[in-house]
């Protein structure tokens, strides 16, 4: 009875052992996606963002901004949401920067807020910067083929097999990248079927270059011996020896 006895006692406390360590298991699992959610909530609170905009709406504690988007064509993005706090620094910038409140900021001002973005892309803001519109900017680069080229002009054909023809700005700086070497040269070496980059701006359908740099898209060959190789020497055959009659 009493080796029964014990028998049960020694399942009973292996079972309890068994629940504990399960439980000890579950705990710990949880703990660590607990550590690992924690930490990526972390991660996004502590990259800080900028919301760029003309302010559509605006209430003691929000503020709303149609995006700007940097384009050619200036064409304005969505809604985006503000939240500030009575942390939150408001900034006029213009001829002279200076501290001012929120009751100063108006619909139709352009601000650039900054702080952090949280899981519903709300930017919850820590400096708000009231400043004049931006205007999108006229300069782009082109890459692209040289199908034609004279000392004053080139016609280019672009990846998207677009044509324009470009002119250089009167202050042009041209440069030949080969073999990761940069070397100076004249517009006027620039030659057709030549690949380029060019940057500038577009003036009246013509593209105004500012930079060119003319690329070489296959990489030199390395110096090969034109000299025919030496053959390599074969194995003289053996020869069986006839057998004695």
């Amino acid at each position: 009875m009493k080796k029964i006895a014990v028998i049960i006692l020694s399942i009973i406390l292996f079972s309890s052992s068994l629940k504990f360590l399960k439980a000890q298991t579950a705990t710990s699992s949880s703990e660590s996606i607990r550590e690992k959610v924690q930490e990526k909530v972390t991660q996004v609170l502590s990259n800080p963002k900028a919301y760029i905009g003309t302010i559509t709406d605006i209430s003691s504690t929000t503020i709303q901004v149609r995006k700007f988007l940097l384009d050619s064509e200036g064409k304005t993005g969505e809604i985006l949401q503000i939240s500030t706090n009575q942390d939150t620094v408001f900034v006029s910038v213009g001829k002279t920067t200076k501290i001012i409140k929120m009751a100063d900021v108006a619909i139709g001002d352009f601000i650039i807020a900054m702080g952090y973005k949280n899981g519903n892309n709300v930017l919850n803001s820590t400096r708000i910067l009231v400043t004049e519109a931006l205007k999108p900017s006229n300069r782009i680069a082109v890459f692209g083929k040289v199908t034609k080229a004279n000392k004053s002009s080139l016609e280019i054909t672009s990846l998207a097999n677009e044509k324009l023809t470009l002119e250089p700005n009167t202050s042009i700086s041209v440069v030949d990248f080969t073999d990761q070497k940069e070397t100076k040269i004249k517009f006027a070496d620039i030659e057709a079927d030549d690949f380029l980059i060019a940057f500038g701006i577009m003036n009246n359908n013509v593209f105004e270059a500012r930079k060119i740099e003319r690329i070489s898209l296959t990489p030199s060959a390395s110096p090969i011996s034109t000299s025919s190789p030496s053959p390599k020497p074969t194995a003289t055959p053996k020869t069986t020896p006839s057998p004695t009659p």
